[in-house]
């Protein structure tokens, strides 16, 4: 079987590249112009507890996994602890 070609190197022009947190911006912008506030219905997975408060985790579903986090003073209100695999989330927030 004939080894796929790699992608084509892009043509140099005359841009200017982006900074990381330019294109950081510009990607959070849009996600929240596009999405504002969401309503996300998902798994956990791999929780982290971190020693600042926060929980760090995924969020799947059968064809996707997004990461995502539950801040300190967010986590000190649920009335449970965040385990793996044991736990569906039902979340209303924002995309950041």
């Amino acid at each position: 079987m004939p080894e796929p070609n790699p992608s084509p190197e892009p043509e140099p022009s005359d841009e200017k590249p982006l900074t990381v947190a330019q294109i950081s911006s510009e990607i959070q912008r849009n996600l929240e112009r596009t999405f504002g506030r969401v309503f996300v219905i998902g798994e956990v997975s791999q929780p982290n507890y971190h020693s600042g408060g926060s929980v760090y985790f995924n969020l799947k579903d059968r064809s996707a996994t997004i990461a995502a986090v539950i801040f300190k003073v967010a986590e000190k209100k649920l009335p449970f602890k965040i385990l793996g695999h044991l736990l569906s989330i039902h979340h209303f927030g924002w995309l950041q």
